[in-house]
């Protein structure tokens, strides 16, 4: 080692540049974190069935299953990737014919959603901006309501329009 100590000080300075360098050209990412616990849904109609059935209790697995899949549906993502600009703001090319697909990437890249040991959901994101992260992380959390709502209003209406078939 004392014999090679003039090649080791080169390669340890040249590293040290290096790294340095390195850690300048990296785009700083902050992180921002939603949690959210989901409830169980109960129908009118099951509340008639299902005799016993605490309403105000927290959701389960199943439940936080959906949640996720809500989370990670194209509506949710194509109204925050409208609102936000994110193909502007992760300085895509909108020239592309592949635009959609680096954006899709991107965003889950920068957005993920995950279930904890306690069955609640979690919503990560990652931003240059610690304040966009965190305005993207509470509209996503804010959407999961109103799609939801809109799917079962899509599900009424279809049984209403079955019922008023038939009777």
């Amino acid at each position: 080692i004392y014999r090679n100590r003039r090649r080791l000080i080169i390669v340890a300075c040249i590293a040290a540049i290096v790294s340095t360098i390195g850690s300048y050209l990296i785009d700083a990412r902050y992180k921002s974190t939603v949690i959210m616990v989901p409830t169980t849904t109960i129908s009118l109609s099951s509340t008639f069935k299902r005799d016993g059935e605490d309403i105000l209790k927290f959701g389960e697995e199943k439940e936080a299953e959906q949640m996720i899949e809500l989370l990670a549906s194209d509506a949710i993502r194509n109204r925050i990737c409208t609102k936000y600009n994110l193909m502007k703001h992760y300085k895509l090319s909108e020239s592309s014919p592949y635009k959609k697909l680096y954006l899709k990437q991107e965003y889950e890249d920068r957005i993920w959603f995950s279930k904890t040991p306690s069955s609640a959901v979690e919503i990560d994101v990652l931003d240059s901006s610690p304040d966009t992260a965190a305005a993207i992380a509470n509209d996503i959390a804010a959407l999961v309501d109103s799609v939801k709502n809109n799917l079962q209003r899509e599900r009424a209406n279809q049984y209403y329009q079955i019922i008023e078939n038939e009777y």
